[in-house]
């Protein structure tokens, strides 16, 4: 299978581009053991509440944390994790779509929106983590929340997600990323020009001398740099994280339905673990 060959496939396809393996949702979405994969994501969830309060007990000004990119993160990581476990229960009766032109199978809403959160979170979440250590890190004294959700966010979706789901990316899902990244940059644009002001600004703090979000992009002060900045993450940080992304992707083992095994004899009949794919 070709480079070419992998562009193409839809954003939700359940089949590879050859037409020879489709990906087995059930076992994808619903690995077992479900009671270990199940207390193995309540955990994640606990440390992720936990580095939560620590980072807001710590904040004089609670509400103005979502303001920055890792508060973002968070919240789709969370919603990303939240909506995997409740996947584990779902029921996949899956729902053949063919686009125009297309030869393919198309996983069913459920499906595809903890795929999608996934492949936002994990591109997100590799964004936050190079920035802040690369752009924003100054040697300040490190918490366990600094740790946690500038790294250990990030591993805690990639093990969810490639080790507990193996869930396939898309090259399409791009336009997923962007969604987001585009997003928090016009967020930046519209923060510094309505004047909201920064609460955690203090003129003491080296690199702070106006009320942006962040230093590196300071759009009252440095609008060129900013500009140069935000091109340089719209065309080159953001594609270079996906494609590390995409290629973790297509290197990691997936799972496959077994063309062997009729659909009706799948996992004994089994209700809870019974999934048809229908071939075109």
């Amino acid at each position: 299978m070709g480079i070419l060959d992998w562009c193409r496939l839809p954003m939700f396809s359940v089949k590879d581009s050859d037409g020879m393996k489709t990906i087995d949702l059930q076992a994808t979405f619903k690995p077992t053991p479900k009671l270990l994969w199940l207390l193995c994501k309540i955990a994640c969830l606990g440390v992720t509440a936990y580095s939560t309060y620590k980072t807001f007990e710590s904040a004089d000004n609670d509400l103005f944390r979502i303001a920055y990119l890792t508060r973002w993160g968070f919240v789709v990581s969370t919603l990303y994790l939240i909506s995997s476990i409740i996947t584990l229960f779902a029921a996949f009766p899956l729902e053949v779509k063919e686009p125009p032109g297309v030869n393919t199978i198309i996983a069913p809403t459920s499906a595809r929106i903890t795929w999608g959160l996934f492949v936002i979170a994990i591109n997100v979440e590799i964004f936050i983590t190079c920035m802040y250590w690369v752009l924003v890190f100054d040697g300040e004294p490190l918490f366990f929340s600094n740790i946690y959700d500038h790294g250990g966010l990030m591993l805690v979706v990639a093990f969810d997600g490639y080790f507990i789901h193996r869930i396939p990316i898309r090259f399409k899902q791009i336009g997923l990323v962007y969604m987001v990244e585009v997003s928090y940059l016009l967020w930046t644009v519209i923060h510094a020009l309505a004047g909201i002001g920064n609460p955690d600004f203090t003129e003491d703090l080296e690199g702070m001398d106006d009320d942006a979000l962040y230093s590196s992009l300071n759009w009252k002060e440095r609008t060129g740099a900013s500009g140069v900045l935000a091109v340089l993450i719209i065309a080159v940080a953001v594609p270079i994280i996906f494609l590390i992304t995409w290629i973790i992707s297509v290197i990691a083992p997936r799972r496959y339905l077994n063309s062997n095994v009729k659909d009706e004899e799948r996992q004994g009949g089994d209700d809870d673990n019974d999934i048809r794919a229908v071939a075109y």
